[in-house]
């Protein structure tokens, strides 16, 4: 239970007085003498009884808890919304996690169908619905290890482990859950009975709702050995979908005919005869029983093939493709294979090659297939990229997702891929070598991918920021995350979209972004977020062009930024400018949301600069500890479309809406000032606040919903 669900109970007691003494004193109104007395003493009473309390307290170690953190930027998976066959299950799943009879809820099929992008959905939904306090999520993975579990539900919950032991994290993780009253537990890729109360996960009791959802291949894992009760196989995609798919992912480089679908309703379990075979067009064997494949599958018009399988020891005999060479799409998943076998060189009409969740060794053979469009190698064990990929010339679409075992790829070889449209490194491969280090690279760097004049879409993670080449852009680029900086976890799924940038612990970096390096594709963000630089002076410099710079974000987090002088600079030298001196923000950019957290500048607007700022609707600034300007009363009637406005720890603001001097007497006459769609004002630990607003104005906030002020002391003096 967290300290605010604690006390409903006493605020009950005392909200009769609060109610008579809320008549705004802070704003120039008279107070309600005799109620604000009556309040102060019930004050003094309950403060000597927390002192009392925390006498008696021994071996307390912690009175509280981080609240969950929450994601920054939350953006629907791509293409859930496009299969109606999808849509049918999440709408059973989210009937079965409203149930409060249903506590274990399990998703099962094969890897790729979708299991993981339904229940972040499915995740997304609850969070947009609030349905839970919390939501936690995890991947298992073929060999679970129960610690790697804990931190990654440790981490969202603000968690950090102080035991050693397996038991005592156990006991530790399984407290912390238990202090909210309704949390969802996502495990995700199970393959076998995990022990939950071994990692500390608590299935619910009479005081708490703890709803686990889990996603496996395996129905049996999730109905005998995890006890789910309810249970939804996803399926295989329709033909029309699968080609709808298809063609999303190939663009308009593979004509209908030559490409069919990736998941059909027509699937085989076992081999037939001799017959049926030779008529075959497509053959899709899910983890099936299968422990050993044919020397050679006799199949001339096979046009499809995919395969998984649950046994590590089968194996892909040398001539199983020998007679397939009208096969344009592979997909083999969970195989162990050493070495490709020797007539997969002879698929020359291939255009699709899925190696998904194999362990890999020798496959250079891939580079015989001269014709391949789209390669993946989603989740499997690869530690090098052979040079031979660079042969694939038409190659369009490459994934690389979640390789976490890849770390070398040859200098030059992606510069050959001058078809490149779609490059996907996410959770993967990170070590980049930087230009020009030295005459014998082991590693490609950055400045390859410039090679890629095609590339539209890009997904990779550079954990430091100085090996970015100063020209680092993309003339077609339209989908794209690139995440900075070095983090543990960092789900790519919520970030999308091109309008979507987010930075995280950059380090030894005074300027973050320059006009020449980014160009237009700046004015596309919709959403950005920079935390955690500690040396970071300026967001944006544009070399003495700041005027021909608009930005139209939507929403703007800047958090953990000590030495942030503004957010664009027009200084052409020296950026030894202190954040006291100049302002975070000039006229030429403007957001409805603005989120400010732990930085060191005096003043966010010039009363002069605000004009363009009329759609901010919410202002959020936390621990700005030489914040003393906020608002002016020049800058009000730029403000009505201002929903919400919260401030807290900001130890040198005195007002709110501060009097200007230099137009002091061209408003001399205005006695009112309204917020006319304010419903939320949360003005807490202002040490200094005297009042919201000079005494000669008197404010109204004819919506407000929600009035929170905590720890104001000056307030009550005035």
């Amino acid at each position: 239970m967290k300290v605010d669900d604690m006390i409903i109970s006493e605020l009950k007691k005392v909200k009769g007085l609060d109610d008579e003494a809320k008549n705004k004193c802070f704003i120039g109104l008279c107070p309600n003498v005799k109620a604000c007395y009556q309040l102060s003493k019930k004050a003094e009473e309950d403060a000597r009884a927390v002192d009392e309390l925390l006498q008696q307290q021994r071996g307390f170690d912690k009175i509280s808890y981080l609240d969950v953190p929450q994601p920054i930027v939350v953006v629907p998976p791509k293409d859930f919304e496009d299969f109606n066959s999808r849509k049918l299950v999440f709408n059973k799943i989210m009937e079965a996690v409203k149930d409060l009879n249903v506590n274990i809820i399990g998703v099962h099929g094969m890897p790729g169908i979708g299991k993981t992008t339904l229940v972040k959905e499915v995740v997304r939904q609850v969070k947009e619905d609030k349905l839970f306090d919390s939501v936690v999520m995890a991947v298992v993975t073929y060999t679970p290890d129960v610690q790697k579990i804990q931190d990654q539900i440790a981490d969202m919950l603000g968690l950090k482990f102080e035991e050693q032991s397996m038991s005592g994290r156990a006991s530790r993780l399984c407290q912390r859950l238990k202090k909210e009253k309704k949390i969802l537990v996502v495990l995700d890729d199970i393959w076998a009975k995990l022990d939950l109360m071994e990692v500390g996960i608590p299935l619910g009791d009479k005081d708490q709702v703890c709803t686990i959802l889990l996603t496996s291949r395996d129905r049996n894992v999730l109905r005998k050995d995890m006890d789910a009760k309810e249970s939804f196989p996803l399926g295989v995609l329709t033909h029309e979908e699968a080609w709808n798919f298809f063609k999303n992912i190939a663009r308009d480089g593979v004509e209908s005919h030559d490409l069919p679908p990736i998941a059909i309703e027509d699937v085989l379990d076992d081999w037939p005869d001799d017959e049926t075979m030779k008529e075959c067009d497509k053959i899709y064997l899910p983890y099936g029983s299968i422990s050993e494949l044919p020397d050679q599958l006799k199949c001339p018009k096979l046009s499809f093939f995919g395969i998984g399988s649950k046994n590590p020891l089968l194996k892909v005999p040398t001539n199983f493709f020998k007679e397939t060479k009208n096969l344009k799409v592979l997909i083999l998943a969970c195989l162990n294979l050493p070495s490709l076998p020797s007539s997969i060189s002879l698929l020359a009409n291939l255009r699709t090659l899925c190696l998904m969740y194999c362990a890999l060794g020798d496959i250079a053979l891939i580079g015989e297939l001269k014709n391949l469009e789209i390669l993946s190698f989603e989740g499997s064990e690869i530690e090098m990229l052979p040079e031979e990929i660079g042969q694939l010339t038409k190659l369009k679409w490459l994934g690389l997702i979640d390789c976490s075992k890849l770390k070398r790829i040859p200098p030059g070889v992606f510069c050959k891929l001058s078809r490149l449209e779609e490059l996907y490194m996410s959770n993967s491969f990170n070590k980049w070598e930087a230009e020009g280090q030295s005459s014998q690279q082991s590693n490609f760097s950055l400045a390859e991918l410039k090679a890629l004049s095609c590339l539209s879409s890009l997904e990779i993670h550079i954990p430091n920021a100085n090996i970015i080449p100063k020209d680092f852009s993309f003339e077609k680029l339209q989908r794209y995350i690139i995440f900075i900086g070095e983090a543990s976890h960092w789900d790519w799924n919520w970030g999308w979209k091109a309008e979507n940038l987010y930075i995280d612990e950059v380090k030894d970096v005074e300027i973050l972004l320059h006009e020449s390096e980014v160009g237009d594709y700046f004015r596309q963000l919709k959403n950005l977020h920079i935390q955690n630089g500690a040396m970071i002076q300026y967001i944006f410099k544009d070399n003495d062009d700041v005027d021909k710079i608009e930005f139209q974000l939507e929403i703007l987090e800047l958090h953990g930024l000590p030495k942030l002088i503004s957010f664009c600079s027009k200084n052409k030298g020296s950026t030894s400018t202190s954040p006291q001196e100049t302002t975070l923000f000039n006229q030429k950019t403007q957001f409805p949301k603005l989120v400010l957290s732990s930085i060191s500048i005096e003043r966010i607007w010039l009363p002069q600069e605000f004009c363009s700022t009329q759609n901010l609707a919410t202002l959020i600034i936390e621990g700005c500890a030489n914040l003393k300007h906020v608002l002016s009363d020049s800058m009000v009637e730029y403000l009505q479309q201002l929903e919400c406005l919260e401030i807290s720890e900001s130890k040198c603001i005195h007002e709110i809406i501060s009097k200007e001097k230099i137009i002091k007497e061209a408003f001399r006459n205005r006695y009112l000032i309204c917020f006319p769609r304010l419903n939320s004002l949360k003005l807490k630990g202002l040490q200094n606040l005297i009042g919201f607003c000079h005494e000669d104005y008197t404010v109204e906030f004819p919506t407000l919903k929600i009035l929170e002020i905590e720890n104001c002391p000056q307030l009550l003096k005035q």
